[in-house]
């Protein structure tokens, strides 16, 4: 049970990522070991059973003014409390793959945006999910694609003899929580971002799996440009946390493993675990320090284009585990364009720079500082950016 609560603190502290979905037989304990870390955390929770508690529970149920001329969907009396709650809080959807399809819609907007009877509820409250297979399941059905979308889909594994043995004689280890720092988890989102865009861009078909293939499949996880997002989230975590061992779990968790394991086709070249392993970058931070460090491989533009990407990112960061000054931004900024420029020294194709480019060069993130000489230099040459720098 430890790998999986592992993986559980991962996603929950993951900025703006999709909230997990266990699958796993009845009886090995999903339910009991994620209500046992809520109480160890100290956590409020509400265990809801879509199936059981029906529409009501979910703030479909529209009830007429008293002049009956408007109708009200009244917040449920568990999403009042998780609300009105000053602790960190968690909507356990127990029993999911229970939940009639005439219910599923009603659960899209409380998974995605945490959104319940036309309310928000507060960042604090997080979500989850546990499920069992369709087989399994009393009373089971599909989860329509739409819903299924907006998991990360895990997998709870029974225990074996001794790990139950262990449990039952009260021997069992404890579960430990993997801690993300905050501060530390935005530089590596913009390094997640550059490993990611460089991805795509090598692998255009791997943004958007066809849905028909992940109809059936158990877990249903499937590769659409939202899961990519909560993908490369919660591979800055894992960089954060220095888990790297658990995120080909997540991986999978939220592409599915045809992109993020098989490949297309059955490549093992093209899936994004085995490429992302062949493409360590060199700390942004470093060639912000000394832009000689940059060197390009004419055999890897993918790599060359990922690592710009991430200067771009680290020239445009407004923290660096403290909130950057506008000047130290500003100086920041004008060391990316040093990088910038020292790449197209090295005659790398415009197609590898004008991306990064026009990030640094987009008015709503750039800091109120000026160009600079190298940044001159990469504007005379990709002149398509003149007028953004006016």
């Amino acid at each position: 049970m430890a790998h999986e609560i592992e993986l559980l603190s991962i996603c929950l502290q993951t900025p703006n990522c999709l909230p997990p979905l266990y699958w796993g037989d009845f009886g090995v304990g999903k339910t009991a070991g994620i209500t046992a870390l809520m109480n160890g955390l100290g956590w409020d929770y509400e265990l809801l059973r879509p199936g059981e508690r029906g529409e009501g529970a979910l703030g479909v149920v529209p009830v007429p003014s008293e002049d009956r001329r408007v109708l009200h969907y009244p917040l449920p009396d568990w999403a009042a409390r998780l609300a009105a709650s000053d602790r960190p809080s968690l909507v356990f959807l127990d029993e999911i793959s229970s939940t009639p399809p005439a219910l599923q819609p009603a659960i899209m907007g409380l998974a995605l945006d945490g959104i319940i009877a036309g309310q928000r509820l507060p960042e604090r409250v997080k979500r989850c999910a546990v499920a069992n297979p369709i087989d399994q399941a009393a009373g089971g059905w599909d989860l329509a694609p739409a819903l299924a979308n907006r998991f990360v889909h895990l997998t709870w594994t029974s225990p074996d003899a001794n790990g139950w043995v262990a449990w039952l004689s009260g021997q069992a280890s404890t579960c430990p929580v993997v801690k993300i720092d905050p501060s530390a988890w935005e530089k590596e989102w913009g390094i997640a971002k550059a490993l990611g865009a460089a991805f795509i861009r090598s692998h255009p078909t791997s943004l958007h799996e066809d849905v028909s293939k992940a109809v059936g499949r158990t877990p249903p996880a499937m590769t659409t440009p939202r899961t990519w997002e909560s993908a490369l989230r919660l591979l800055a975590s894992c960089r954060t946390a220095e888990r790297m061992d658990l995120y080909p779990a997540l991986a999978q968790g939220a592409l599915g493993p045809g992109t993020a394991l098989e490949g297309p086709g059955g490549d093992p070249g093209g899936a994004w675990l085995v490429w992302l392993k062949n493409n360590d970058l060199p700390d942004p931070e470093d060639l912000l320090d000394d832009p000689t460090l940059f060197v390009h491989d004419k055999t890897r533009p993918d790599r060359t284009f990922a690592t710009l990407y991430a200067v771009a990112e680290a020239g445009l960061a407004k923290t660096t585990g403290k909130k950057l000054s506008e000047k130290t931004r500003g100086e920041r900024w004008q060391k990316a364009w040093r990088v910038l420029a020292r790449a197209l020294e090295q005659n790398i194709g415009k197609d590898l720079i004008l991306l990064p480019a026009r990030q640094m060069a987009a008015r709503e993130r750039r800091p109120m500082h000026p160009l600079g000489a190298h940044g001159e230099q990469v504007a005379t040459i990709l002149a398509e950016f003149v007028d953004l720098y006016a």
